[in-house]
């Protein structure tokens, strides 16, 4: 499919930007389309694109393309670098085009998939440090397996690069938003909420209120867009996940990422048996696998199985797959608590 998809973009592009593109990527004749479309798809199949092992809500396959992907545009890089030259813009959005069109063919193909997500191996999870809890429900954390300083450093530079092109892109929706929840009902814009975080540290988090003024923040979620609590716009906001927009700001103070568990009520925390706390050994963040999984419609410590995959398995490749899978996921109104 990839091989298809690569050719197909191969033939049209040149027509589409009138042959600059095409220069760059092949030659008009059909073998060399052809072999430029081996040669990308052989990329992409050794630098482990197509992964073997299972994985929850099938990222893998996307988490796979973007490790191609990377190494596509590593190779790219120092090819420009070695010959001391730049690619063609055009050349560069086409590429882009082409990316997008893998990625949307592994998204059609995970939307028409009708069987349910592979059932959660006792494997996935294998780590056997255990958290500690005292009786001020703080937590003591030791230094995750593999839990190296790059990777964190990595992860916190995406986090803030994405969160501030995100809140700067969004701000006239920001605004429109809340002028609606102004005048949909009588109650405050933005409404915070007492959350734990990494280590059991509460902090307070973000959101577009969404329910009525007069509903306790922290009553139980709704579980369907006829609960009676939610506001008109309310229920749009929650179908997109509009209403988590806010918590770009928490990411941007440390207290959340944009790939993590969802952090939970202190409430609830306060019920986690040992298994449950091993959530709390990173940093939670607004989407994750669970967020983005039909298991979405159960509450979280129904799925513990989802959250502590991540853990065990987190890179920054995998946070890139769960962010794409989001856009689709929001598109196919999947909210977040």
């Amino acid at each position: 499919m990839d091989f298809m998809t690569v050719s197909l973009g191969l033939v049209i592009m040149p027509t589409a930007f009138r042959g600059s593109v095409g220069a760059g990527l092949a030659q008009s004749s059909p073998v060399s389309v052809i072999a430029t479309a081996m040669m990308i798809t052989t990329v992409l199949a050794f630098s482990g694109a197509y992964l073997s092992r299972v994985t929850p809500v099938n990222i893998g396959n996307i988490e796979g393309l973007v490790r191609g992907v990377c190494c596509g545009l590593l190779l790219l890089v120092f090819g420009s670098i070695a010959t001391r030259t730049m690619p063609h813009p055009r050349l560069l959005m086409g590429v882009t085009i082409m990316i997008g069109g893998l990625v949307a063919q592994r998204e059609i193909a995970y939307v028409l998939r009708k069987k349910p997500w592979p059932a959660a191996p006792a494997l996935w999870f294998t780590s056997g440090v255990e958290v500690g809890i005292t009786d001020d429900c703080s937590y003591q954390c030791e230094m995750l397996h593999g839990d190296s300083s790059a990777g964190r450093l990595l992860k916190r530079m995406l986090d803030i690069v994405v969160s501030l092109v995100v809140l700067i892109l969004a701000l006239p929706l920001l605004a429109c938003v809340a002028v609606l929840i102004k005048l949909d009902s009588p109650g405050p814009v933005l409404i915070r909420q007492r959350r734990i975080g990494k280590c059991g540290v509460p902090f307070r988090m973000w959101k577009f209120r969404s329910m009525q003024s007069g509903v306790c923040r922290y009553a139980p979620s709704p579980v369907s867009e006829g609960d009676p609590r939610l506001t008109k716009i309310g229920r749009a906001l929650r179908r997109f996940s509009i209403d988590e927009l806010p918590q770009l700001v928490n990411v941007l103070q440390g207290a959340m990422s944009l790939v993590g568990p969802r952090p939970e009520m202190p409430f609830i925390v306060q019920n986690y048996d040992a298994r449950e706390r091993l959530r709390l050994r990173v940093i939670p963040g607004i989407t994750g696998l669970w967020q983005i999984s039909p298991a979405r419609a159960t509450p979280i410590h129904q799925h513990v199985e989802l959250d502590l995959f991540y853990i065990e398995n987190r890179n920054i490749f995998l946070d890139l797959a769960i962010l794409l899978r989001t856009i689709t996921a929001v598109f196919r109104g999947i909210g977040a608590t």
